[in-house]
């Protein structure tokens, strides 16, 4: 199928905050636009989950696995954390080639203290509020899509976008990873996640946490949405993937598949995997280092520790993994 047939099929979309939960409070549309005209490039990687499937994991393994040395360590001015105010001067245009950040003022890193959604940012650097862009530890809002686009390459994209909504260029150039969980599981910690978010950082979701659970589960079971403006919301888990099986038919090899379950019961084997798919060398420090950076055992990254007390009010996770959703699935 052309991109063309693929972008009919899925060109259902979401008016504002007409259907409370499908719109994303983080929603930016300046970041949104930014995102799709954006020129994509060979050796790009889109990062794509459904909500609560495992996107902060998938995002710590990706940016170490796409950062790290051959001896399992990060280059200085990539280190989670860390401000490149001293080599970047604080300019806004801090080359991509350099590795620097782009971001001014000693920004970490876009994507080293936590993945920064597309359509959570602004579209340039000048428009980002200045105290947000002063916060530390920072949070996605600090940043821009100008920032992002800066990026040392491969430059790591990370998204709950759906695939009528990536980059209009994907088709012909860029790399896609889509991480998979079991929907039970991921529906479970949704539920908790939004009680968590509505008492705390995002008080617009308080409706929907009072509607409890048997309500969010029919909303996770739909699709319906409004055609009005170029947004549509996460939509319904099984056809999230099921797009995401028809984009990895039309790019071929340029679109990989991770699965949470995996990475749990064989991180080494799913690891190795995945860095066979995007192509890069995989030592065994880096392995070593992989595992302290990304942990089996939990899904906090130790080198984001400023961050995650700055949520430990929210970031909690429940559930242990399953079987209902399977590899095989997608075959």
């Amino acid at each position: 199928r052309t991109w063309e047939s693929r972008e009919r099929l899925c060109s259902s979309h979401l008016h504002g905050m007409a259907l409370p939960g499908l719109l994303p409070p983080y929603f930016n549309q300046d970041g949104f636009n930014a995102f799709k005209k954006m020129e994509t490039r060979f050796d790009d990687v889109i990062f794509l989950s459904y909500p609560k499937c495992g996107t902060t994991w998938g995002n710590q393994i990706l940016y170490a696995l796409l950062r790290m040395n051959a001896d399992g360590t990060l280059p200085p001015n990539l280190i989670p954390g860390t401000d490149d105010s001293d080599d970047c001067g604080g300019a806004a245009d801090c080359g991509a080639s350099t590795g620097k950040s782009a971001a001014a003022g000693g920004l970490p890193h876009p994507g080293s203290n936590t993945q920064v959604y597309p359509d959570a940012v602004t579209d340039t650097i000048a428009r980002v509020d200045p105290e947000k862009r002063a916060r530390r530890p920072p949070r996605q809002n600090s940043y821009s899509m100008e920032d992002l686009e800066k990026q040392p390459s491969p430059r790591l994209f990370t998204s709950h976008l759906r695939v009528s909504n990536l980059p209009s260029s994907l088709p012909s150039r860029g790399r896609v990873v889509v991480m998979v969980r079991n929907p039970k599981d991921a529906f479970v910690s949704s539920h908790f996640f939004i009680q968590k978010l509505a008492s705390s950082i995002f008080p617009e979701l308080t409706e929907i946490a009072e509607r409890g659970i048997e309500s969010q589960y029919q909303t996770y079971l739909s699709a319906d949405s409004d055609e009005s403006t170029g947004f549509r919301g996460n939509g319904d888990y099984f056809s999230y993937y099921r797009d995401c099986v028809g984009l990895a038919r039309l790019l071929g090899d340029r679109c990989t598949f991770m699965f949470y379950e995996r990475l749990q019961t064989d991180f080494d084997g799913e690891v190795r995997r995945l860095a066979a798919a995007l192509d890069v060398p995989l030592t065994a420090a880096k392995v070593s280092s992989l595992l302290v950076v990304s942990p089996v055992e939990r899904g906090s990254f130790h080198w984001s520790l400023p961050l995650a007390r700055a949520y430990e009010h929210v970031i909690s996770r429940l559930g242990m993994p399953a079987t209902i959703f399977v590899p095989d699935l997608l075959a």
